[in-house]
């Protein structure tokens, strides 16, 4: 193992946590061949996970929840401990993986005469757009750092847009393991309710249950498919705030043998459901003008790299994530008739499913892998040299 000279401060870090962010953080850190060092918090299943792996992984126990006081006290915890792991460590890069914890890290590091760069998702400084005045002290935090990492060219309009110096702002895509996500078994993992065995077209969705990721318009254009196209199940994996309501549209719509809400699986039951899937469906977006757009969308393209066709959303970061007519199709996310003629184009002709799934994996292998971005991840320009 190389001694680390980065040092990844987050609090999403499998095996406690697991998600596209998540992933990125761990895919990135075991492709840096243990040049990337990580503190993150401890959980469940945390020993046996951190050592089996090829970097160092600190573990601290800090208070997980979304209460403001858990929220000052996790930060505090945080800081406290990278703080005092970069003062007897050997490090000349901090990656912040949180927009919430730059405050104080980045006096840390600028103390200690270390590198800075924060990890931006998507929508960080919008959320403040009815508080200018905190905004502005958000932004000239950010311009204190030597670089802002983001995932799409979405990313770096948006925050651009707010304030922060262009010329610290550097665009990585999101990349793909795309040796474990690639194209395997047509067959579903386990049989669903009241299903022997089934020979027909799977949609499918993996992704919390929150309005904006585009649930309730699958659903509602459903029966309409389903009188074309009568062997077709869609399959929801995740769970969260919307569940109760998409359940209550499935029973209205009297769905209940099409939709099957599995929950949240581990990763394995994922990649299993992305190999059983023909297509994967996920038009998120700014619904009803609420803000809400995706920073990028990693998950379109484990789809992709496991072969499969996807529908996103024409917002946001996802054009970054979809090149519409060639891995996938790009819908208006408020647009019910727009998802229905996609579906029905790609439910109707397998060779196009085929050949944009191919097209997709191609463009996964090609352009995003981890081991092309290490070194931007590890290395880097410093605004203090």
């Amino acid at each position: 193992m190389n001694n680390p000279s980065c040092l990844l401060a987050t609090v999403d870090f499998p095996p406690c946590v697991t998600g596209g962010i998540q992933r990125g953080y761990y895919d990135i850190c075991r492709e840096s061949h243990g040049r990337i060092a990580v503190l993150a918090p401890k959980g469940d299943g945390c020993t046996e996970f951190d050592k089996a792996q090829s970097f160092d992984v600190m573990r601290i126990r800090v208070p997980i929840g979304g209460s403001p006081i858990l929220r000052v006290l996790l930060t505090f915890l945080i800081t406290f401990h990278t703080a005092r792991v970069l003062v007897f460590g050997r490090y000349n890069k901090l990656l912040v993986g949180h927009w919430f914890l730059l405050p104080s890290l980045i006096w840390v590091s600028h103390l200690l005469g270390i590198k800075t760069a924060v990890v931006m998702h998507g929508g960080e400084l919008s959320r403040f757009r009815s508080k200018p005045t905190l905004r502005r002290l958000l932004v000239a935090i950010f311009n204190r750092c030597d670089e802002v990492l983001v995932n799409s060219s979405f990313t770096a309009n948006q925050i651009g847009e707010q304030g922060v110096t262009r010329s610290r702002i550097k665009i990585l895509l999101p990349c793909v393991d795309s040796e474990r996500y690639q194209p395997g078994p047509y067959n579903a993992p386990t049989p669903l309710p009241g299903e022997a065995e089934f020979r027909g077209i799977t949609l499918l969705t993996v992704a919390t249950l929150v309005e904006r990721k585009g649930h309730a318009s699958v659903i509602s254009i459903l029966p309409r498919i389903l009188a074309k196209y009568p062997s077709t199940r869609y399959v929801i994996i995740g769970d969260g705030p919307c569940r109760a309501t998409l359940t209550a549209q499935v029973e209205q719509l009297g769905l209940r043998e099409s939709v099957h809400f599995l929950g949240r699986l581990t990763d394995e039951e994922v990649l299993e459901w992305l190999h059983a899937c023909d297509i994967f469906v996920m038009p998120s977006g700014n619904l009803q003008g609420k803000f809400g757009e995706e920073g990028f969308g990693l998950v379109y393209l484990e789809a992709n790299a496991c072969g499969k066709p996807v529908v996103g959303g024409d917002s946001g970061g996802v054009r970054d994530a979809v090149i519409h007519g060639v891995t996938g199709l790009l819908v208006d996310p408020q647009d019910d008739e727009a998802l229905l003629e996609a579906l029905d184009r790609l439910i109707g002709s397998k060779d196009l499913r085929d050949s944009l799934g191919k097209q997709g994996r191609d463009r996964v292998v090609r352009d995003f892998q981890w081991r092309d971005r290490i070194e931007a991840y590890v290395g880097g320009t410093s605004f203090r040299e």
